[in-house]
């Protein structure tokens, strides 16, 4: 069991008062076991026959119930990162949300140039031109935050978050990102042309530096009817 979705569950007092009521179970020992579970990381090895029932009864329907609330809620976030995305002119096509903290605040980004800049497909054809001219969507999102990107969570969709962004991202305070996870050697073959950019790498290089600061990277992947998530797995 996942321990920041325990966490989540023990704050929803109301939810786990009635969700306990309901099944004639006392509230109290049902946030005494939660609290349990969060010690031993997920583990139900030391729960004895009674403890069982509680977890049968109502915890695992807490759980289940907050799994699928999270699950729908960020498959939404990168649904609408990867809809964002289709506005760019580069044809790598990225986009980005940015959720602020308490989750009513969102702004968007997608890769292009500034505000102003000539917009023209010859710059985007001259690859060295366009990497020094273009702003990545991680980077224009957070833009469009400011100060609101603090603690905030990022959604990223069309390819790995890369080193040039982030550090925007680890300045600007946000605590969790969701991003395809980059290939590590030997699971794609590295473009052979020097000048060609190698995502996977410097994706993996964006992760190290994330994870040394404190940012939380949870990857997803497609599937038929959506995404599964590092973290819930």
């Amino acid at each position: 069991m996942n321990v920041g979705v325990l966490k989540e569950i023990l704050e929803k007092n109301y939810i786990l008062d009635e969700s306990s009521k309901a099944k004639n179970l006392e509230p109290s020992e049902t946030r005494r076991l939660i609290s349990k579970l969060i010690l031993s990381e997920g583990s139900t090895s030391n729960f004895t026959s009674g403890d069982n029932i509680y977890y049968e009864e109502v915890i695992l329907n807490l759980y289940e119930e907050e799994i699928q609330s999270k699950i729908k809620w960020r498959n939404r976030m990168i649904d609408l990162a990867k809809h964002v995305s289709v506005w760019s002119r580069d044809k790598s096509q990225v986009g980005a949300v940015l959720v602020a903290k308490k989750g009513g605040d969102i702004t968007l980004g997608y890769n292009g140039f500034p505000f102003g800049v000539k917009d023209c497909p010859d710059r985007y054809d001259e690859k060295k031109q366009k990497l020094n001219i273009i702003v990545h969507a991680e980077v224009n999102a957070i833009i469009a935050a400011g100060t609101r990107a603090a603690d905030a969570h990022l959604y990223v969709s069309g390819k790995p978050i890369c080193a040039r962004c982030a550090g925007p991202i680890i300045q600007s305070g946000i605590k969790r990102v969701f991003a395809e996870k980059p290939l590590q050697k030997g699971q794609y073959e590295p473009p052979t042309d020097k000048n060609a950019t190698d995502w996977h790498e410097i994706g993996n290089l964006a992760i190290t530096m994330l994870k040394e600061a404190g940012v939380e990277c949870i990857f997803y992947t497609k599937t038929s009817d959506g995404y599964e998530y590092s973290d819930l797995s």
